[in-house]
Formats: C-alpha cells, structure tokens, sequence
C-alpha cells in the first residue's frame, strides 16, 4: 500500500517495536527507516525527523502518549519540544496517537487546544478517530503550524 500511493513520509507510532526486532524485517523499498523504540520511562514517546522541500524546511514529528500517563506533565514536554524546535523550522507537521479526546470539552482537551493555539498549530483533523460500538472519539492528531 506505502508503495502504490508514493507517501514522501510514512509515520507510525504505538508500534510496540523492540531492539530485539531487526530494522531489515520492516524495511520498505525505496524509504529509510527512522525508528525509535518504546522506552517505558518516557511520558511522551516522540521521533522528529527533518527535512527541505523545495527550499522550506520542515520537522515531521510522531507522538504517542499511554492513556495512563499524566496529560498535563505530555502537554508541558510537547510544549517544551515545541518551543525548542520552532525556531530552527518554517513548518512542522506533528502527527499521533494523545489519547486526549479532542471532540470533548474536557479540560485536557482544552488544555492543549489552548497550547496548540498559543504555539500557532491547527488541528487537520476533526471526525473520531476511535469509533467502538460505544464511543466515537478523536484521540489521533495532525498538526500543523501556520
């Protein structure tokens, strides 16, 4: 599928990759791999990779945060990586699985949709992403800075 649509970029996140996995079995022709195993210690599983198309530069990001980890201290460390990297790019495309349930007007969702705001992103996506036979929610993000 990855070959018959011609993607530039491929991200891929709650992957449950380990070291014990060899990167030639996953290997797809015609791409590099970037990979970054789980590290259980960490609150935000993040990969940025960096790139320049037709004279703009751009970080592409994959994030995941566990649903039992702290949304608060994931939004601090998003920031902070945000803050961190801004500077140094014209665009940065963020993509991944928050388990924060965008559709609701939880404070954790506005927490960072106000963070978001602040920084100059714009969520791409606003249908569930997670749809059960109960729920329907938007856990799965694709930002965008302006």
């Amino acid at each position: 599928m990855v070959q018959k649509s011609k993607y530039d970029i491929v991200a891929l996140g709650e992957t449950w990759l380990t070291s014990s996995i060899d990167s030639s079995k996953l290997n797809i022709s015609n791409y590099v791999l970037v990979r970054k195993d789980r590290d259980s210690s960490d609150i935000i599983e993040q990969l940025w990779i960096s790139c320049i198309l037709e004279g703009v530069s751009i970080a592409t990001g994959v994030i995941y945060r566990q649903p039992s980890y702290s949304y608060s201290i994931f939004i601090n460390e998003l920031e902070s990586t945000l803050i961190e990297i801004i500077p140094y790019y014209d665009k940065i495309i963020l993509v991944g699985d928050i388990n924060i349930d965008m559709l609701s007007n939880s404070y954790a969702s506005s927490t960072f949709n106000n963070m978001l705001q602040s920084m100059g992103f714009s969520q791409i996506i606003d249908s569930p992403t997670r749809i059960t036979s109960c729920t329907a929610t938007l856990i799965d993000v694709m930002l965008m800075s302006r």
